[in-house]
């Protein structure tokens, strides 16, 4: 039998991750798999670490079961120790957004099964500054209820508390207005943008991004959407019909493809990464680091 080693965030999704656990021992067990299961808590950075450091080398591979942020620390675990198994990854968090990336459905019984059939790509890992992101890392308007919504409501009402945070703060996301200069391949742009997102992603929040076609989690590029700030209702109308057809062809809305960028504002603005709080930044520095981490996919 193969020997995993399991984290689980129990306070994931509903806070049902410890509800979960018989059920992937069970299933993955049926697939041939020995599980090893650890509870994560609130101080997982560091339990994460010392528990991969010390114990690694007796596994053949890494499972996770929690939101986007669990997989995130668990992957940037796995990179700052450079360790080459395999993740897992078992959505249980309120959103479960880049799992939509890479499962068709959120099962659990499904979802190991298709682990079992060892279906592995080398994913691309975005690089921002010093911190990495395994899938998005966004400005702008709605990104505070990403980070920003109370874990006890989230707790309670799963993906209408982000819903109702984004609700709460729809005045201010449109007003939102910060002046920026993004600098990739040889190009300068620059203006006011209400949002931005660098992705190795399809879809986003549950959107799906324009590069539906062109994009793969391992072909060493992000996706870049760039939405500038409306000076006029108009401009709001014809964003929102862009969004809700899936046509980005629009004087608001800005996509390209690239391996690297710089991205330099007049002021502080705040990030979003993998639903967490990255901090506030005039200057930053984007770059893929390509297949740089191993995961089970469809």
């Amino acid at each position: 039998m193969k020997k995993v080693l399991l984290f689980l965030n129990a306070m994931s999704g509903h806070a049902q991750g410890k509800n979960s656990l018989f059920d992937i021992v069970y299933n993955l067990g049926k697939y041939g798999y020995e599980v090893t299961p650890y509870i994560i808590n609130h101080d997982y950075i560091v339990d994460t670490n010392n528990i991969l450091k010390s114990e690694a080398s007796r596994f053949d591979m890494i499972a996770c079961y929690g939101g986007d942020g669990t997989l995130n620390r668990i992957i940037n675990s796995v990179i700052s120790l450079n360790i080459d198994l395999p993740i897992g990854y078992i959505p249980g968090g309120t959103t479960n957004d880049f799992a939509s990336n890479i499962w068709q459905k959120n099962d659990i019984d499904y979802i190991c099964e298709c682990i079992s059939h060892e279906h592995i790509i080398n994913l691309d890992i975005g690089k921002m500054n010093d911190t990495t992101f395994n899938y998005v890392a966004a400005f702008g308007a709605f990104t505070q209820s990403s980070y920003d919504t109370n874990q006890e409501l989230k707790n309670k009402l799963g993906y209408g508390a982000y819903k109702l945070s984004a609700i709460a703060n729809l005045g201010e996301s449109l007003n939102y207005k910060k002046h920026l200069k993004f600098i990739h391949d040889g190009v300068v742009e620059e203006g006011d943008y209400m949002y931005g997102s660098i992705s190795n992603a399809r879809s986003v929040g549950g959107m799906k991004l324009p590069f539906l076609q062109l994009s793969e989690l391992d072909d060493g590029k992000f996706e870049v959407l760039l939405v500038k700030a409306p000076n006029k209702p108009m401009d709001i109308v014809e964003l929102i019909n862009g969004v809700a057809s899936d046509n980005y062809n629009n004087d608001i809305i800005t996509t390209f493809m690239t391996n690297e960028m710089q991205i330099i504002s007049d002021e502080n603005i705040d990030w979003t990464y993998d639903g967490e709080y990255g901090g506030s930044y005039k200057e930053l520095s984007f770059r893929v680091l390509n297949n740089r981490v191993k995961l089970f996919v469809e």
